[in-house]
């Protein structure tokens, strides 16, 4: 596929995204400082890191870690910023 991708593409993602955060929301707290920000936001990166670069990923995990880095930008964007 080249290109942009369709709309309901995007639609289904943000979907995602937005459970994967109120997930995380009734998980933890909101964010209170860019330090806890950051270091979640980084853990959340090097869990997608780790799937991506073991060989052949799991494609399943590894579209879970990226809903989890977007909830959790979108977390910082909301809560922090």
């Amino acid at each position: 596929m080249s290109g942009i991708p369709k709309v309901s593409i995007h639609d289904e993602f943000v979907q995602l995204m937005l459970n994967e955060y109120v997930k995380a929301r009734k998980k933890w707290p909101c964010l209170v400082h860019y330090n806890q920000g950051v270091a979640v936001m980084a853990e959340e990166v090097l869990e997608l890191f780790r799937d991506l670069l073991a060989g052949v990923p799991n494609i399943d995990n590894a579209r879970l870690e990226c809903l989890q880095v977007a909830a959790m930008a979108m977390a910082i964007y909301l809560e922090l910023l």
